[in-house]
């Protein structure tokens, strides 16, 4: 557990805000631990998830990215699962590290929406493919979209999870989620214990 003199809480808005667009991409007032400002206080060389839970014996570290998944690199991810890591264990109780197991979810939260809303003039080709498409009967559903998306980032975050999985050794469990979408996103939200 982190030691209360080090924590500082702020709602999931204000934790997800983007300075590039000066935009939050979820409003939630439940507070969570700022992790970044845990990180701050180690000096600018270690990254961190952007907020931390601990609940029970699980530890989860957040990573708000009001990007798409195509945008979202696995380098940086796992450099911000290594400095969770060492933020945790700096600012933690002594011995928390030496209990039986260590369980860690990290959940990736995107924006697989960003963008959707801006207008754009209609491509004509892709109006008429469209329109094709839907006369034969044949569509694009949403959940189609959602699984494509899911593969291709899951194919790029191969890598992250077999380095994850290297960390057992030491009795540390890592779990990664992948939340793109607007229902995954509230869904997720909506279970949290509020702080």
């Amino acid at each position: 557990m982190i030691q209360s003199d080090n924590i500082q809480l702020n709602t999931i808005t204000e934790l997800c805000f983007d300075t590039s667009s000066k935009f939050s991409f979820i409003q939630s007032e439940k507070k969570l631990i700022n992790f970044d400002m845990l990180a701050k206080k180690l000096g600018a060389v270690v990254s961190s998830p952007d907020a931390l839970i601990e609940e029970n014996s699980t530890i989860y570290f957040i990573e708000f990215k009001n990007q798409k998944s195509n945008k979202i690199l696995p380098g940086k991810l796992l450099e911000k699962l290594y400095g969770g890591i060492t933020v945790y264990s700096h600012f933690s109780y002594e011995n928390y590290f030496q209990k039986d197991a260590i369980k860690i979810k990290y959940i990736i939260i995107g924006n697989q929406e960003k963008d959707q809303e801006q207008k754009y003039e209609p491509n004509p080709l892709k109006t008429s493919l469209g329109n094709i498409l839907e006369k034969s009967g044949n569509q694009i559903t949403p959940d189609d979209i959602k699984s494509r998306c899911r593969k291709g980032m899951l194919k790029r975050l191969e890598h992250l999870i077999l380095v994850a999985k290297a960390l057992s050794k030491y009795n540390i469990s890592i779990e990664i989620s992948l939340l793109l979408f607007k229902d995954e996103r509230e869904n997720f939200i909506s279970s949290l214990t509020a702080l």
